[in-house]
């Protein structure tokens, strides 16, 4: 059964189940990725927890893992920082949502590491 406040926001939580495939698209960009995890061939995770606001816009980040070490997790913060959703509807009772969503940094490429 669906609960009363997720069913309005079924594209919403479609959108958030499916944050790992857009996750994923920050791998191998210059901007996020760690210039020193890049030139070493660091590659990982940060899991992120997140609280986005009525607006679509994530007001909070915090991260709860990240593997190898810390390395990913400034730039991971600062890119979840900029993340938008689309506003929650009206009907939703929640003024913000919090979720939990992996983003993973890999190199398709390692001729390109120094």
């Amino acid at each position: 059964m669906i609960k009363p406040w997720l069913k309005n926001s079924l594209p919403l939580c479609l959108l958030l189940a499916s944050s790992a495939l857009w996750a994923d698209e920050f791998s191998d960009r210059p901007e996020i990725y760690p210039e020193q995890a890049f030139a070493a061939c660091i590659e990982g995770f940060a899991r992120v927890q997140i609280v986005i606001g009525r607006d679509g816009k994530v007001i909070e980040a915090e991260i709860v893992e990240s593997q190898p070490g810390e390395i990913f997790d400034a730039n991971t913060l600062k890119a979840a920082m900029g993340w938008e959703f689309p506003p929650l509807d009206e009907d939703v009772l929640d003024e913000s949502i919090r979720l939990v969503t992996r983003v993973d940094f890999f190199i398709e490429d390692h001729t390109r590491c120094a």
